[in-house]
């Protein structure tokens, strides 16, 4: 190798001094500026690391328990709105139909037909241990990975007032339209 060759080499390489982003760390740190500039930062706090991305909100909303009429006459508790994003290895299609046909189960069972304790225990569990994701994205070199999405937001749970919710809402919105794009 010629000299100038060797000084390309070791300009590109950084001369293996500084450690050089993964290509998904790349991707994160991409979505994460994308984000940032899309989203009000008064209103909501963007945070990432080389696997994740959090957006919190600055104001609290309310949580009014729906499951139970003794919760619900409580006074409300208060929460930040929190989305997570969590990137990991691209979960195969066949992978995501024994999942997804594994959690049609175990909700059921959960909701309606758990026969012992144990059992609704045991649907709970796989339910939060198997998430599906919600996007798939493509980092710098075009390896895929699935991008698995979590909010304060619940079947369990009315968030409000409306206003502030309905802009947590408007946030979400705001990731579908900078993650969905990039699913194939």
């Amino acid at each position: 190798m010629n000299l100038p060759t060797l000084i390309l080499t070791g300009l590109l390489t950084g001369f293996g001094f500084a450690a050089e982003k993964t290509d998904l760390e790349g991707r994160v740190d991409y979505l994460a500026t994308e984000l940032r500039k899309a989203i009000d930062p008064k209103r909501w706090t963007i945070t990432h690391d080389s696997k994740s991305i959090r957006i919190e909100s600055t104001f609290e909303l309310e949580i009014r328990h729906r499951v139970s009429p003794t919760l619900s006459a409580a006074p409300p508790d208060k929460t930040k709105y929190r989305i997570d994003l969590r990137f990991a290895p691209h979960l195969s299609k066949e992978e995501f139909l024994r999942i997804s046909r594994e959690r049609v189960e175990r909700a059921a069972i959960s909701a309606y037909g758990a026969q012992t304790k144990e059992a609704y225990t045991d649907s709970l569990r796989f339910l939060q241990e198997h998430p599906l994701p919600r996007y798939t994205v493509l980092d710098r070199v075009g390896k895929a990975y699935s991008v698995y999405f979590t909010s304060t937001d619940s079947v369990t749970l009315s968030l409000g007032p409306v206003g502030l919710y309905a802009e947590a809402r408007g946030v979400e919105g705001i990731v579908d339209s900078q993650l969905w794009p990039d699913t194939p």
